[in-house]
């Protein structure tokens, strides 16, 4: 296979998908969530395990930047968290949710260095999404509040004067992450 041949094929995806949500779009609520014949049950169902493996897609895609701090992922991320929110009716709740996801991005970018653990933002945002489709509310607000209290965790337990020394003299930016 050759790049050319990627290309074709994911021209073709995306042709395909704008055509699904095209036809999707069309269809009433009762027929969008009704039993189908199929391995997921429903379209919904169906939507919902294709729109998965393409954010797990996604996510592994970021593995070149394990860091989670260039522009592309943080566009990413950033479309992540406006989808979770985007369909809101009220204007107020939006422009406040773009103030503080605008705010906190910052935040963000900071904890990632300084974190002294693995974290699987990819699953994180995964259970998120899946507790989001399935309207799940409480569930999708316990995973975010989580989601975010992480990386709040992350930056109260951290040496962020040691660290910002560190970047000052120019010396590895990789934070020490021994016991003390």
């Amino acid at each position: 296979m050759t790049v050319k041949d990627l290309k074709i094929l994911f021209d073709y995806g995306y042709w395909v998908n704008n055509r699904l949500l095209d036809v999707l779009s069309q269809l009433t609520p009762e027929q969008f969530t009704q039993p189908v014949v199929g391995n997921y049950g429903s379209i919904r169902n169906t939507m919902v395990h294709m729109l998965s493996a393409e954010w797990g897609t996604r996510d592994a895609s970021r593995v070149t930047d394990p860091m989670r701090s260039d522009d592309e992922w943080a566009d990413a991320h950033a479309a992540f968290h406006w989808a979770l929110v985007e369909g809101a009716d009220s204007p107020w709740l939006l422009r406040i949710h773009s103030q503080l996801y605008a705010q906190s991005e910052r935040y963000r970018r900071l904890s990632v260095p300084l974190s002294t653990e693995d974290r699987n933002v990819g699953q994180e945002h995964q259970s998120i999404m899946e507790a989001a489709l399935k309207r799940d509310a409480e569930r999708a607000v316990t995973l975010l509040t989580r989601h975010l209290a992480v990386t709040t965790e992350i930056l109260l337990g951290a040496d962020i004067e040691n660290y910002a020394a560190r970047r000052a003299a120019g010396e590895d930016q990789e934070v020490d992450r021994r016991d003390e």
